[in-house]
């Protein structure tokens, strides 16, 4: 069956979803799928059904991409990464300048042309218009005649290598190990739906799956994109039915954040502000002692940041320095880890030796190298400027100094990795940043106790060693194609966006909600 729920006000789909899945997993039943916009909502029904069931066989709650993402995953190394993704766009883009598709000039070299094709690329396949459709479209007087021929590219190097982008997998998403055995799905939080979207419902409705979507209207700016919608689904096949809702905005803000049903909006809604984060924090912790000494439970407070980025180090700080157990969502970049802003720093070669060789003198950490002979190479060389290592190799300062050798390894470590930065082979390249990352990864055991901060450090490094494995092997082709500068800037580019999240779970704690999850 295909079901379609409209409601006047949006506060009833996600805990109508949350008691039904309730009910099924207390009959041991997990024959369902829940689809849902983002991680934050996903996190969200998560945890909510988490502190009501403390074991779950197998939660399928997912994101559309997750669906395309595990489709057929016994190929799935021939679908090709986000990151490698960025590699493609960019010999297609080299590609078309050495062909004379496009002038070679600095706009078609640059990081902005690129971006905005790797962003125009990722909305066309997602709105599954091919290459030749758009092409057919766009006037070659167009600004957008020059993405055409890019995209065109794009598709004839996935061709040439045998791979594939995640927008072509939805074709075999029925083949996702995760969807047997899956016969009711519960859709909620969307407005509208991209192509490529509608296709993986339409394939989900082909293989008699019940298929229930909550589409709600209190929140869109704009109607039409939901009698759109409607109409879409409608065309599919989808009944519409219509839930009557209590316009309650803070009666269901207080239900949502606080697991006691005792609980009234009027009594447990506080609001902290104070002229600056830290005098919030501080009164935050006032507050939650006063509500402890009362008899509440910490897994009975939630504390709904409104701007969490700026807030939330020292709200966690706090809470730690308190011993008062929480629960986090933590989204890590690479650069937030010390190793791999150092990575990025290793292959900038936009500098002079002497700044590279005493820049690299402070990774200490990666070379291993002593940090005494550091501090005395450093204070040798810091006012001279030479040209080339050699150079500083046969400065005499160094020559009479006893620790001359020790100075000689040091230099002679850094220009090693220089030189295979400059060498223009990009195996070289991965082999040098696979080797700091394997050597870092290879302190684990070293580490007595690993917190959680850590261990996500560690899994962040696991990854991107991967990544560089199937660079090396899997991409091979790819890597070989590009030339050496550009291959360090897609790197360097790669490094900058990599993201990694996973959330810490503890049904005791007080939980930390951004107030963008919230759904009123």
């Amino acid at each position: 069956m295909l079901n379609l729920y409209t409601e006047e006000f949006t506060n009833k789909s996600i805990e109508n979803i949350s008691d039904i899945l309730l009910e099924k997993i207390e009959n041991n039943n997990y024959d369902f799928l829940v689809i849902l916009p983002n991680r934050r909502l996903i996190t969200y029904l998560r945890n909510k059904i988490l502190k009501k069931v403390p074991a779950v066989y197998n939660l399928k709650i997912y994101t559309f991409d997750d669906v395309i993402n595990k489709g057929n995953l016994k190929n799935i190394n021939d679908r090709m990464e986000d990151e490698v993704q960025k590699i493609v766009v960019k010999l297609a883009i080299n590609r078309c300048i050495e062909n004379n598709k496009l002038p070679d000039n600095n706009f078609y070299k640059s990081d902005g042309f690129f971006n905005i094709c790797f962003e125009y690329i990722n909305m066309l396949k997602g709105s599954l218009k091919s290459n030749i459709d758009f092409e057919e479209e766009i006037p070659q007087e167009s600004s957008l005649y020059s993405i055409s021929i890019c995209y065109k590219e794009y598709e004839k190097i996935l061709k040439e290598n045998s791979i594939q982008d995640k927008y072509d997998f939805y074709k075999y998403i029925l083949q996702n190990d995760d969807l047997k055995g899956v016969k009711d799905i519960y859709i909620d939080g969307f407005f509208e739906f991209r192509s490529i979207e509608y296709k993986i419902i339409e394939k989900l409705a082909e293989d008699n799956k019940n298929i229930n979507i909550y589409l709600h209207n209190s929140r869109a700016e704009d109607f039409s994109i939901i009698k759109e919608t409607l109409d879409n689904l409608k065309r599919l096949g989808f009944k519409e039915n219509t839930i009557q809702s209590k316009k309650n905005n803070f009666q269901y803000l207080s239900t949502t954040l606080f697991s006691s049903k005792d609980y009234s909006c009027d009594s447990d809604i506080k609001i902290v502000k104070c002229d600056d984060s830290y005098l919030e924090v501080k009164k935050l912790m006032l507050e939650i002692k006063r509500d402890i000494q009362k008899g509440i439970d910490f897994k009975d407070i939630t504390i709904l940041v409104n701007n969490k980025n700026e807030f939330l180090k020292e709200l966690i700080l706090s809470l730690e320095q308190e011993n008062i157990p929480y629960e986090k969502n933590i989204e890590q970049s690479l650069l937030d880890y010390k190793l791999f802003s150092q990575i990025k720093e290793i292959m900038c070669l936009d500098c002079t030796v002497r700044e590279y060789l005493t820049s690299l003198l402070e990774f200490s950490d990666i070379f291993k190298f002593d940090e005494d002979m550091v501090y005395s190479l450093k204070r040798h060389i810091s006012s001279i400027n030479l040209n080339t290592f050699d150079d500083y190799k046969n400065l005499k300062v160094l020559k009479d100094d006893i620790n001359y050798y020790n100075y000689l390894e040091i230099i002679n470590k850094i220009e090693t990795v220089y030189n295979s930065i400059l060498s223009g082979n990009n195996f070289e390249i991965i082999k040098n940043i696979k080797k700091v990352t394997l050597d870092r990864i290879n302190l684990k055991d070293e580490n007595k106790i690993i917190d959680y901060e850590l261990s996500l450090f560690y899994k962040s490094a696991e990854n991107f060693l991967e990544l560089l494995e199937r660079l090396e092997s899997q991409y091979r082709n790819l890597v070989e194609e590009m030339n050496s500068e550009d291959f360090i800037n897609i790197m360097t580019l790669i490094i900058s966006s990599y993201k990694i999240s996973e959330n810490l779970n503890n049904d005791k704690g007080v939980k930390i909600q951004d107030t963008t999850t919230m759904r009123l």
